[in-house]
């Protein structure tokens, strides 16, 4: 649990828009798939991206990490669902 955790701070502090908060992103969901950090993590990489790409980020928010929960009791989930939803809303 403290390995992941020190993993979570480390991408979570890194600009989103950076490589390397991608690639660590995408390795922290390959080693720990199901842990609780790696949903909060992917979420924030998802709401970084555009187009298509933060559509399929979503998406797979959604399928993948959909019962996780962030500290203040938000679902990655829902919160997820919500913000694909605003996006299509806005896309028309």
């Amino acid at each position: 649990m403290e390995a992941i955790e020190t993993e979570y701070q480390k991408l979570a502090n890194l600009s989103r828009s950076s490589i390397d908060f991608v690639d660590g992103t995408e390795k922290l969901v390959k080693k720990y798939p199901k842990a609780n950090r790696t949903g909060c993590l992917f979420l924030y990489l998802a709401r970084s991206l555009k187009g298509t790409t933060r559509t399929e980020y979503l998406r797979r928010a959604i399928d993948e990490f959909g019962t996780c929960r962030y500290g203040d009791g938000v679902n990655v989930g829902a919160y997820a669902m919500y913000v694909l939803a605003d996006d299509l809303i806005n896309s028309g």
